[in-house]
């Protein structure tokens, strides 16, 4: 997801009470008010809302990103971030950190930068100075 995408959800209007952006409030709260309608582990069974999400991209006049972009942006976010992975699977609610790590989380460049920086920092003491 670009700077520019991000900038643009987060200046959505959006309810306080929820914690989602593409899911109105009155969606939101309706399911969580239904036990029916929310599994085991709590999260709502009812996936509908990418009607909301692609009238709200049209709002803020962005291109209409796959929806998963946004799942996979996030589940990256929180792992550069330092949460466990064990933790953002349970977030992600995925059935397995497997899951969470094949499919979700992704390496940017920022990430392949920081590997090069870390791999040239490091020098071995006295190289080339071999006894023997």
């Amino acid at each position: 997801m670009t700077p520019q995408t991000k900038m643009a959800l987060l200046r959505l209007p959006r309810d306080k009470e929820c914690p989602y952006i593409v899911v109105p409030a009155r969606r939101w709260k309706y399911v969580f008010d239904h036990p029916a309608l929310v599994d085991q582990a709590g999260f709502a069974v009812l996936n509908n809302f990418l009607k909301q999400y692609h009238a709200r991209c049209r709002w803020a006049k962005l291109p209409e990103v796959d929806f998963h972009a946004l799942r996979k942006t996030c589940v990256t976010n929180w792992l550069e971030g330092g949460v466990p992975p064990h933790e953002v699977q349970k977030l992600a609610g995925h059935s397995s950190v497997e899951t969470t790590l094949k499919y979700y989380a992704k390496v940017d460049h920022s990430a392949i930068d920081r590997a090069r920086q870390a791999s040239t920092a490091y020098t071995m003491p006295n190289a080339g100075n071999h006894a023997g």
